[in-house]
Formats: structure tokens, sequence, C-alpha cells
């Protein structure tokens, strides 16, 4: 099923920045309380670091992310993280 992200606290542990974004990998690192730092593109088409994967929805392959400093939290797919993150399905490194 997965976690549903209405319910996701921030989490203040490591942040793992190394890890291949899948809905697993993401669920795992948040029950370990380990976040995931990534870049987010903006609504200003400005790609932008800082931001910290707090859920997962594994069904539909969303994640929320969180930008501590702004507190701004924003939903996006793994597959656009990926893209965002030179992480992509052939590429996963």
């Amino acid at each position: 099923m997965g976690i549903e992200l209405s319910t996701m606290a921030p989490l203040e542990k490591k942040v793992e920045t190394e890890i291949e974004l899948t809905p697993e990998s993401v669920e795992s690192a948040i029950k370990n309380q380990k976040p995931i730092e990534v870049k987010v593109q903006r609504s200003s088409g400005k790609i932008e670091g800082g931001w910290t994967v707090t859920g997962i929805n594994s069904e539909s392959g969303v994640a929320r992310v969180w930008n501590v400093g702004k507190n701004i939290f924003k939903d996006v797919s793994l597959k656009e993280l990926k893209k965002w993150n030179g992480k992509t399905e052939t590429n996963p490194n």
C-alpha cells in the first residue's frame, strides 16, 4: 500500500544523498529515520537543492519533499526526482 503522505512528519536525522530513488528505498530510509536529500525543480523552473524526502505513496510513485529552510512541502513523482537528481531508470547512480 504505502505510506500516507498527509501523515508524514519531517525527520531530523543524518541525511542520505547517495541512494537509488525507488518506493522501497524511500520507505526504508524513512522507517530507519535516514532522510534522503534531493534537488527539486521549483515552479520558476530553477533546480534547487536542500529538499528532503519525507514520504512516499508507493502505489502512485509520488513523494513528498520538504525544504526545511523555506518550510515548503511539495509532492513530486519519483520519475521527476530521478531526472532532477541524475538518477534515471537506465542510470541509477
